[in-house]
Parts: C-alpha cells; structure tokens; sequence
C-alpha cells in the first residue's frame, strides 16, 4: 500500500471511531428528553437497542457503499 493510503485509511479510521463515540454521546444525552416524549422508563431498553440495531444495519450498507466508490 502506498503511503499516501495509509494515511488516509488511517485519517478515516479515526473520523469513523470519533463520530461513532459522538453518536453514542448524543444518544446517552438526549435520553432523558426521549424517556420523557415516549412516557416510561420501561421504554429505555428499547431506544437503546433500536439504537444499536440500526448501527448494526446501517455498518454493512455503508460498508458496500465504500467498495463501491473506493473501486
């Protein structure tokens, strides 16, 4: 690999890994506003796990979408 690549897989690693912790952040932070709108604690679970199962989904699309445009 050239240089030049591994500086930038390296550059879009750490954009990858920083914007996955300000989602997670953003999420933890507006909980409270989104336990209140749905009316329950017993809710939180929920937006948790739709949370994580739409980063789950969204991981192989984006994945795809990389081989495609970096080909």
């Amino acid at each position: 690999m050239k240089k030049t690549n591994v500086k930038m897989v390296t550059l879009a690693v750490f954009i990858t890994t920083f914007m996955s912790a300000i989602e997670g952040t953003i999420v933890s932070t507006a909980m409270p506003t989104i336990i209140a709108d749905l009316d329950g604690l017993a809710i939180m679970s929920w937006v948790v796990s739709v949370f994580l199962l739409m980063t789950a989904v969204s991981t192989p699309i984006y994945g795809k979408l990389a081989d495609s445009v970096g080909r």
